[in-house]
């Protein structure tokens, strides 16, 4: 894309992320480990095709970042540098790092996420964390092992083999990591059967500093999907789906991490929820250890798509369910709470998805703002993270 195309197409709400400035050396100049708090969220807007970036503020303005995003990208902040993971086989499943500098944002490095040694062919990233300074962890969807990235080389240097742990499934499916202290701890969804997996998902702990297996955890239910929340230090939650086709085999699971080896509590079975709401939890936000924002779908028919997909605040303490959005489509992106608002990616109606975008609500669940923060011209929310 020429330079003068890719200005226009920046300007323009509905096109394709342009491309950043071009890439400095070395190192980022900001840190890929700061604990630095979000005071934004950064989504990722898609129609399957193409994609688009945005930033979302508290008040609820957007601006449109130019990330690079296709039609299947995730985007995860480092510490103060953002990592975005391109899914699609076109981008030939690539890790970038960027850094915002005086209102543009800049390339630092782009990784094929593929060792020196391996096939060619689909890897799939699904999550990142770093290790340091210079270190990534990247968990590959389509391969039997994690990727080491050095970000100053800007190459994988080393791979954790995963193998071991996929049990009677293809592959493990490495989905989430999350670092907590001197551990990582990766979910492994282990799918014996894509669609009706009976497997119970997995998770593997490791050693942040040799990367070395040092416990594991069957979960109680199958198909483990999406981040690993934090609920307080050293807790997080995840969701589970079990089948699509099935609710009663799935639900929210809380981690506790602190000890030894990870501890596993199931906090919500999906056929728990009020009969109005139920279906397969396939996504979560915390607001506090009993009030959680799901996102909710429902059972996948034979020979039919998701047809229904509901945002709910749920209260374990009196179990009343509040819909804060349903939409007659599936959708990817998870709700996102940030201090006292939470982030709902609203995937709007019909082809064009209209009334699509980011919509805001107060931890209580009443909408805050009018119209939703687009993300494109018939682009819907495909993925949203809190970010500095």
């Amino acid at each position: 894309m020429n330079r003068a195309l890719a200005a226009l197409c920046a300007a323009l709400v509905g096109c394709a992320d342009a491309p950043p400035a071009p890439p400095s050396a070395g190192l980022p100049q900001r840190s890929l480990v700061a604990a630095t708090a979000p005071t934004r969220v950064l989504a990722i807007g898609s129609n399957y095709l193409s994609g688009t970036a945005w930033s979302v503020a508290a008040d609820g303005s957007s601006r449109p970042l130019p990330l690079g995003a296709t039609g299947d990208t995730v985007v995860r902040p480092l510490g103060e540098v953002i990592a975005v993971l391109h899914r699609d086989p076109a981008q030939a499943d690539n890790l970038t790092l960027l850094e915002e500098r005086d209102g543009r944002v800049a390339l630092v490095s782009q990784v094929d996420l593929r060792a020196a040694a391996e096939p060619r062919g689909e890897v799939n990233a699904h999550d990142v964390v770093a290790l340091d300074a210079r270190t990534l962890l990247v968990a590959r969807y389509q391969r039997d092992a994690l990727a080491v990235v050095d970000v100053a080389r800007a190459e994988v240097t080393r791979t954790v083999d995963l193998a071991p742990y996929r049990g009677a499934a293809p592959r493990p499916h490495a989905d989430a990591l999350y670092r907590h202290g001197d551990r990582v701890y990766v979910t492994l969804q282990r799918l014996d059967d894509t669609y009706s997996p009976t497997q119970r998902g997995l998770v593997v702990q490791l050693d942040a500093r040799t990367l070395a297996v040092t416990a594991t955890l069957e979960l109680p239910f199958a198909d483990p999907i999406g981040a690993m929340v934090p609920v307080r230090d050293g807790v997080v939650r995840i969701a589970m789906i079990g089948w699509y086709s099935r609710v009663g085999d799935g639900g929210v699971v809380e981690l506790d991490l602190r000890g030894d080896a990870p501890v596993a509590t199931v906090v919500l079975r999906d056929d728990d929820l009020p009969a109005a709401v139920r279906g397969n939890i396939d996504g979560l936000a915390v607001v506090d250890d009993d009030v959680m924002v799901l996102k909710v779908v429902g059972e996948r028919r034979e020979g039919r798509d998701i047809d229904v997909t509901r945002i709910v605040r749920y209260d374990r303490r009196s179990g009343a369910a509040r819909v804060l959005m349903q939409r007659g489509v599936w959708s990817g992106a998870v709700p996102v709470v940030l201090g006292d608002t939470v982030y709902v990616g609203d995937p709007g109606e019909g082809a064009g998805h209209a009334g699509a975008g980011i919509r805001r609500y107060d931890l209580a669940g009443e909408a805050r703002g009018g119209t939703a923060a687009a993300v494109g011209v018939e682009m819907f929310p495909y993925d949203l993270r809190a970010a500095p």
